[in-house]
């Protein structure tokens, strides 16, 4: 159940960004909030770990996700992605856990570019023109194919950042920002729909470690003990 749970809330959390293949919009230095969303046989074993919501705060000094309400926000506050690098806030323990670029690195290597089709749909969301994508990834070692469904909007870009940990963050081939995105994995299906955003450039400070906290390497095999098997 643990790992499920990991599994499903870093891929949602890093699916709501794209890259860009043209520089057109400008990049978005603000906040999205995103209601968050679960169907499945034995989803209701699962509420009381996912999150409610989740939010991103973006601007040119970094990218930080964070979860609202549920277990798994006490273990995993925040996803903070700047120049330097990419690391798990915990809050509550004053800890920050680093992961390894280089493994990020190679693992973004293997992975295929995604297969993209651009859908017959237009939609408004909070006033914003998206357009639906469809996107098939294949993974490595299961040969199992992931089916993802998202409305973009290209009135906005993410920033760059030179940690090579900012790639886990985008997919390749799409413009602008997602506002909705809805994949099944692991026979659950996840919809995150944007239900605030704020153009209001977010606090520098957001996007460091904090001084006072501990910098710790990340260990996938250890993270979420707390959370059970």
């Amino acid at each position: 159940m643990k790992r499920i749970v990991i599994a499903l809330v870093l891929v949602f959390s890093v699916s709501v960004s794209f890259a860009q293949k043209k520089k057109k919009g400008k990049v978005f230095e603000g906040s999205i909030k995103y209601k968050y969303e679960m169907l499945g046989e034995g989803v209701e074993s699962m509420a009381a770990f996912l999150p409610e919501s989740m939010e991103i705060f973006t601007s040119k000094d970094g990218l930080v996700t964070k979860m609202n309400g549920g277990m798994m926000s006490a273990f995993m506050s925040k996803i903070l992605v700047n120049d330097k690098g990419a690391y798990i806030i915990q809050d509550e323990e004053q800890k920050a856990l680093e992961m390894d670029q280089g493994e990020m690195e190679e693992e973004a290597s293997k992975a295929d570019k995604p297969e993209i089709e651009k859908m017959d749909e237009k939609i408004k969301i909070l006033g914003y023109n998206c357009q639906k994508y469809k996107t098939v990834t294949k993974d490595e070692e299961s040969g199992e194919e992931l089916v993802n469904f998202v409305w973009v909007t290209n009135e906005f870009k993410m920033p760059e950042f030179k940690s090579s940990s900012s790639s886990n963050v985008a997919i390749k081939g799409i413009e602008g920002v997602a506002l909705k995105t809805m994949t099944t994995v692991m026979g659950f299906t996840v919809t995150l729909t944007a239900e605030e955003v704020n153009v209001e450039k977010p606090d520098k400070e957001m996007f460091t470690v904090p001084k006072e906290y501990t910098i710790e390497k990340f260990d996938p095999n250890s993270f979420g003990g707390g959370l059970g098997n």
